[in-house]
């Protein structure tokens, strides 16, 4: 889960290991623990592929401003366990009441 740059004095290496982060738990995490939304760098990542390919929109969904304040803040707490060379993710929601 955890990526480090190839080069960590070069500056496009560190750049990719964030977008990578950003890809691997940011896609999950940052609606949650964040701002309610995907990560700004996936957003602009997949609408550029997503336009290269001719489509009209991102493949990647986008939440209504009802669907970030519901989904911001509804873990109480998340696991993450290294077992058998995958990272595993455990993820506990609070209920709503």
């Amino acid at each position: 889960m955890y990526k480090e740059p190839l080069n960590p004095d070069n500056p496009l290496d560190v750049e990719a290991a964030e977008r990578a982060m950003q890809f691997d738990m940011g896609w999950f995490a940052n609606p949650i623990y964040g701002d309610g939304d995907y990560p700004e760098v996936m957003k602009k990542q997949v609408a550029m592929k997503s336009q290269q390919q001719g489509l009209y929109q991102s493949r990647l969904p986008e939440f209504t401003d009802a669907e970030k304040k519901n989904i911001k803040g509804t873990s109480a707490w998340a696991i993450y366990k290294f077992s058998h060379g995958l990272w595993k993710v455990r993820h506990f929601c609070a209920d709503f009441v």
